[in-house]
């Protein structure tokens, strides 16, 4: 498979293509990022183009089939909570530990050897996840209610992302004691947050246009974003210069060229599994304390 795709993209790419990405990599990441070439050339040059155009065929398809679930969603929710509001001191204190976590990183990188360069980390989807929830937590007119709860369904669906981010923790480039305090309280946040505001508020379960919607965006964001920006700076942006460190008991497709398409079915799975038990869980919690409410001895 990995040998066919290589094969395909250097029969259809044309030279021009490669060459032109080849002198754009030799002016830009490879001449001021941190990558040696051999990581940061993991995929070849004609793979690069290749994939890209394949992947932007998948999203305009996609887009196509899922084509009004962003404003029917946001209708939806909107007509559920008719005049709710997030607004709260709670959520308020949350934005705010949310905002020192995100400014300590900016710190943090930006102290490191080749700051601009570093400060590029800040795009891994932990760090925008953040930005997207104190957006949520801060805009908490009624007005805004359909949009947030929007945005929170799919910071349910990507739960899986500050999982696997707080299960496999990088300490490596950690220079502070304290970087390890603000990782745990930073990722921690993100992973309580989903099952907080499932509870609290509305979120939406699955459909098909909702498989699609949240399948074509995070590629889009990946393929058309993520991957040119890491070639830019030379830093593997959300592991779309070269895959992660699996290990050699993850499956061989996640270790070789075809990884990034391979992580694209993978990452539509674990979204649909974090959807429906993020959703279920909420559901139990919010069945006990409606039960805890309603057993509640009344004042004499």
């Amino acid at each position: 498979m990995e040998s066919a795709l290589i094969d395909f993209c250097e029969a259809v790419v044309p030279d021009s293509f490669a060459d032109a990405l080849q002198t754009f990599a030799a002016h830009t990441g490879l001449k001021w990022g941190v990558m040696p070439s051999s990581h940061y050339w993991f995929q070849p040059p004609k793979v690069h183009v290749g994939l890209f155009a394949l992947a932007m065929v998948f999203c305009v398809a996609l887009r196509s089939l899922s084509r009004g679930f962003r404003s029917s969603a946001i209708a939806q929710l909107l007509s559920r909570g008719a005049g709710r509001s997030l607004r709260c001191s709670a959520n308020t204190f949350i934005a705010c530990l949310l905002m020192i976590c995100l400014g300590a990183q900016v710190y943090t990188k930006g102290s490191r050897p080749k700051p601009l360069v570093q400060l590029a980390w800040l795009l891994m989807p932990c760090h925008i996840f953040t930005g997207l929830w104190v957006w949520i937590l801060l805009h908490g007119s009624p007005q805004s209610y359909g949009r947030n709860c929007y945005l929170a369904t799919l910071m349910v669906d990507w739960l899986w992302g500050p999982v696997a981010a707080a299960l496999r923790p990088d300490w490596g480039d950690h220079r502070f004691l304290w970087e390890s305090y603000i990782f745990a309280t930073h990722h921690g946040l993100l992973l309580l947050l989903p099952f907080y505001y499932a509870v609290r508020y509305d979120t939406l379960g699955l459909s098909w246009p909702h498989i699609f919607h949240m399948t074509w965006v995070p590629t889009l964001i990946n393929f058309a974003l993520f991957c040119p920006y890491g070639l830019f700076v030379g830093l593997n942006v959300n592991y779309q210069l070269a895959p992660p460190p699996l290990g050699r008991k993850a499956p061989a497709v996640l270790r070789s060229v075809m990884f990034r398409p391979a992580f694209v079915i993978t990452c539509v799975v674990l979204s649909v599994i974090s959807n429906v038990m993020t959703r279920w869980v909420a559901k139990m919690i919010r069945a006990m304390l409606s039960a805890a409410q309603h057993t509640k001895p009344k004042a004499m």
